[in-house]
Parts: C-alpha cells; structure tokens; sequence
C-alpha cells in the first residue's frame, strides 16, 4: 500500500470499491473505480493510503502528494442525519422577513452570481472553536428561513440555498455544518447544512444515499 497527502484544495470519500475527489479550485469530482479497496482515509481526512497503482494516478492528475503538504484542520462527517429542520407548518412570511431577504439578495449578488465555486466555498467557510449546537435559537432561526425563502428570487439550488441560510444564521451569532456528499452508480452529488443529527434544509431521509466528502 501507498500513503499519499491530498493537496489542501482536494477532499475524498470512500464509497465501496470507489473513491471520489472534490478539486474545489476546479470545480471538478473525479471517480476512480476500484480504488476504494483496501483504501483507508485517516481521520485527519487528509492521508490516504491505498493501492500504489491509485496512488501513482491521483499524484500524477494532481490531486495528492507523495509527501506532507500544509493543509488545514479539516472536519470529519456528521452522524447520519435523524430529523429535519423543516417545520411541519411553514410560518407566514412578516414584515421582520425583509432584513433577513435583504441581506440573502446581497449575499447573492456579492458573495454567488458569476463568482467560482472556491469564492463561494471560502465565503462559506470560517475557523471555529467547536462543534455547532442545536438550539431553540437555531431551530427558530431556520423554521423562519423556510418561511420567506420561497418568496424570494433565487433559484432553488442546494448550493445557493444552503449557502444563504448559512450566511443567514452566522449573521444570528448561530452556525452549521455545509455537508458536501456524493453518491456513484449513477454519480450525483448533493449539499446540505447540519448540526449534530439535524439536517436544516432537506427532509433527513433524503440525505442518507450520500457519502460526505467535503464538511465545512
């Protein structure tokens, strides 16, 4: 077996026989079929061993190193999600609404539109101290989210939605885990925010088919 060092910009996942890589300055996933067995991804996320044939690969397409490469503290995958943040009765829509839609338009137009998806990861992301926490506040917070969110003009993406009710919450003093998964046979990928076992944006069963390969 190989040890190999993803560069800081590449992130992995394991599915089975198969192993998948998120280039985020590329904008790119990449499969390598086969490469999952008998890989093993530390729990830094960063080392990853596998077969020396893979290994050789995934250093030549520039993916990983063959030595150390400085990396930041990376976060390892939630539990799998158990409830939702999705209230049962969606509240109306009040006046309180528009500061928060406000700001989701100008996070857009500054932060999203024509911006790449490394500019748009690095606006998500943000060093912290410890795990986030469900609160009431929290709870609250994105209960009123789904109130107004469909009255405004974006578009229903996973990306931009879990964007803008992740900027919405850090404004709030709150936080949240943006969960990047993937699934193969037939290849999707999906994004979501989390905390503890609560997913925010998503009905929880709709999470469980994808493997994370990127937490912020």
């Amino acid at each position: 077996m190989s040890t190999v060092c993803l560069r800081p910009h590449v992130h992995a996942a394991i599915l089975d026989e198969d192993i998948v890589f998120l280039d985020v300055v590329a904008d790119r996933y990449t499969c390598l079929a086969g490469a999952g067995v008998d890989a093993r991804l530390a729990d830094d996320r960063v080392w990853l061993e596998l077969n020396p044939p893979f290994a050789r690969q995934i250093v030549e397409a520039g993916l990983a190193a063959s030595h150390a490469v400085p990396s930041p503290p990376r976060t390892g995958p939630p539990p799998r999600g158990e409830r939702s943040g999705l209230p049962p009765d969606v509240p109306d829509a009040t006046l309180r609404d528009a500061a928060p839609l406000l700001h989701a338009l100008a996070d857009t137009a500054v932060h999203y539109r024509r911006r790449s998806f490394a500019d748009i990861v690095a606006a998500g992301s943000r060093p912290r101290t410890g795990a986030p926490k469900v609160t009431p506040e929290l709870e609250a917070a994105v209960a009123r989210f789904h109130g107004w969110i469909p009255y405004a003009p974006l578009s229903a993406q996973c990306l931009l939605r879990a964007f803008i009710l992740l900027r919405l919450l850090r404004r709030q003093g709150l936080d949240a885990n943006w969960v990047f998964g993937v699934q193969t046979w037939p290849f999707h990928a999906h994004c979501w925010l989390q905390v503890e076992d609560l997913v925010l944006d998503d009905p929880a069963e709709r999470t469980w088919g994808y493997t994370p390969v990127m937490v912020l």
